[in-house]
């Protein structure tokens, strides 16, 4: 509730300044960060992009929009026009449950308000204990029955942070103890990025791309180059009735740079020569490419009006596509032995050996045609060792043209 509340923007008031700068509040060790600025609240562009998105969706209710604000105030007694700015911060596990995520949130709420809305959002009551010699951390007085636990922080006046309990002490530590703060790629690449209303940067993780050669990989395209990428940003801007989108790579060199540059322009021209459709085509166009020294800027940016118009017409060309035969229909077991997961098939159609793989949460494959064999039937088994050790796998059917997930494994 709390955390997500910088997400509601188009509702948001801001006093017009950037207060919650990373290398002042966010912790060290920080592999994520993303700030929302409370400047989009008066932003037109954004207002008449989202009010074109729920228009395009025949489920949504065209209130929607209107209703929020009075919803949050509803069911958390605070006024989301009181909001400023938020800025999220996590690490990246290196296995299931070992992540960390926080948020900040600069606003002119009461401490005692704040506390309220945790309380009655999370079922329980919660107790204020000493940090770092200060009565500043907020902890439940009970535990969730499912989930993590959510601790508030109170940093300064109106400045909240909210999140895991280990990302809630190391917030408080920068703030009351004079803690280190984030530093490396991902605040270089924070740091380097457009302004906008939305900024996110993320440290990728080594050989977080699959390397060259995986099943549904075009084999037009140099998949490899891009785990050279040390850390992304992406940046959601409007200007003078444009919206746009610049993603920033940081990488180890400039010849990297020139790879990844060539990779992308390789991505968009296989698109070009599959798509049909002149007009989205040409909507590529609004794409530049640039890089400069261990940079590579990718930009998209186009009228407001423009976007809409293509993502409807995207829209309706999936649903009047031809339909393609359905993939097979059959049903499936997971089992846990220990760190390794075994993938039973126990009823329903055959299935070619080499149109099907597992991929984990990473991109990798993790079983292919040399496991599966000629037929995956009824009755075969296939083991992924230390499968367990992932935050996920997937059965995958692709037999050329089309590709589907058959069936998810969650540890």
């Amino acid at each position: 509730m709390m955390v997500t509340a910088g997400c509601m923007g188009p509702l948001a008031g801001d006093d017009g300044e950037d207060g919650l700068e990373p290398d002042e509040y966010a912790p060290d060790g920080a592999e994520l960060l993303v700030h929302f600025d409370g400047e989009i609240a008066h932003d037109e562009e954004t207002q008449d992009l989202v009010e074109g998105l729920i228009e395009m969706d025949p489920h949504a209710d065209e209130d929607e929009l209107d209703d929020l604000e009075e919803e949050f105030e509803d069911e958390t007694g605070l006024d989301i026009t009181e909001f400023e700015e938020a800025l999220a911060f996590g690490t990246l596990g290196d296995a299931p449950g070992e992540d960390e995520f926080g948020a900040i949130v600069a606003s002119t709420w009461d401490e005692d308000d704040v506390v309220a809305a945790v309380e009655d959002e999370e079922g329980t009551d919660y107790e204020v204990t000493e940090h770092a010699g200060e009565d500043v951390l907020y902890e439940p007085v009970e535990e969730p029955e499912w989930g993590d636990a959510l601790y508030v922080g109170v940093i300064d006046d109106g400045e909240y942070v909210l999140g895991d309990e280990g990302a809630v002490h190391d917030a408080l530590d920068v703030a009351h103890d004079d803690a280190d703060t984030v530093s490396g790629p991902v605040l270089d690449v924070y740091e380097s990025a457009a302004d906008g209303h939305v900024t996110a940067a993320l440290e990728v993780p080594e050989d977080e791309i699959p390397d060259d050669g995986q099943p549904g990989q075009p084999d037009e395209i140099d998949f490899e180059a891009l785990n050279e990428v040390e850390a992304v940003s992406a940046v959601y801007y409007t200007d003078d009735g444009n919206a746009g989108l610049e993603v920033q790579a940081l990488v180890g060199s400039t010849e990297d740079a020139e790879d990844i540059k060539d990779t992308i322009d390789a991505a968009i021209t296989l698109f070009e020569q599959m798509e049909d459709d002149d007009d989205l085509v040409d909507e590529l166009d609004n794409i530049t490419i640039e890089h400069e020294d261990r940079n590579v800027y990718v930009t998209y940016e186009n009228d407001v009006d423009d976007i809409l118009d293509a993502l409807e017409e995207w829209e309706e060309q999936q649903q009047t596509s031809d339909p393609y035969d359905p993939a097979p229909m059959a049903s499936y077991e997971w089992e846990t032995d220990g760190d390794d997961v075994t993938l039973t098939h126990t009823s329903g159609d055959h299935i070619h050996g080499d149109e099907v793989y597992v991929m984990d949460d990473f991109g990798d494959v993790v079983a292919d045609e040399d496991d599966f064999g000629d037929e995956f039937t009824a009755g075969d088994t296939v083991t992924i060792e230390d499968g367990a050790t992932a935050d996920g796998l997937m059965l995958v059917y692709d037999d050329g043209q089309h590709m589907q997930v058959l069936t998810e494994y969650q540890p």
